[in-house]
């Protein structure tokens, strides 16, 4: 019996009856974007961002953070805000930092002028009898001290200076005496220059084996005395 012909595909129904082109089959617009790897952010996005400049406590400082540091002390010691001792202690450790942990150390705590500063005018007249200058106390830039028949006791390392002395970077000390003697105390660190005649008396100049601190105000200290001993001394050397 001889074969039947070949009927054909069957008819398309329904949805499948729409022909298909060949133009649309595997169409980019109807297949997609062809697969690949998950798109990563454009270069710099998506990083951690910076919330401020770095603090690191142990990174470096230069001499111009120094200085910055120092100049911030000695506008307080002229506000009133650290004493000459403080100061001085405080100024040598900034430009001893390595830092910037020790440095902002060297700024920490400074406080508002306190209470209980005993002002001193830049004439003092003292007769017969002493006169001291202890703790807390206004040093002017140039005192003049008149001495008759009595002791003079001046500690400079609680005093708190003028603008003038922080600016000009030296307090003068006139010191003319009739049987008397003169006993001063400084900050380590500090510099004294003295001169001046002290007729059957004895001059004591006992500074401590520290390098001159920067910013620290030098002391000029004149002197015109008959009988009477004089004596400068850092602080670290009177025990006191």
């Amino acid at each position: 019996m001889p074969d039947s012909p070949d009927p054909g595909p069957a008819p398309a129904t329904g949805d499948d009856a729409a022909p298909v082109r060949p133009s649309q089959a595997g169409s980019p617009a109807e297949a997609g974007p062809a697969p690949g790897p998950a798109p990563g952010p454009a270069f710099g996005v998506g990083k951690a961002k910076s919330a401020g400049p770095r603090h690191d406590p142990s990174a470096p400082i230069t001499d111009a953070d120094r200085q910055a540091t120092a100049d911030h002390l000695r506008a307080a010691c002229g506000d009133g805000r650290l004493t000459l001792d403080e100061f001085s202690e405080r100024v040598g450790s900034a430009w001893a930092a390595q830092t910037v942990e020790e440095l902002a150390q060297a700024g920490a705590g400074i406080v508002p002028p306190r209470v209980g500063i005993q002002r001193s005018s830049s004439t003092i007249v003292n007769i017969l009898g002493d006169g001291r200058r202890l703790g807390r106390w206004r040093m002017p830039r140039r005192t003049v001290i008149v001495n008759l028949l009595g002791d003079w006791t001046l500690d400079l390392r609680g005093a708190l200076m003028d603008e003038d002395a922080v600016t000009d970077g030296v307090l003068d000390i006139l010191y003319i005496s009739l049987i008397g003697d003169l006993t001063i105390s400084v900050p380590d660190g500090m510099e004294v220059d003295m001169s001046g005649l002290v007729v059957l008396g004895d001059r004591h100049l006992e500074l401590a084996m520290v390098s001159e601190r920067p910013g620290t105000p030098r002391l000029r200290l004149r002197l015109a005395g008959l009988i009477g001993d004089v004596r400068v001394s850092s602080g670290s050397l009177t025990g006191r």
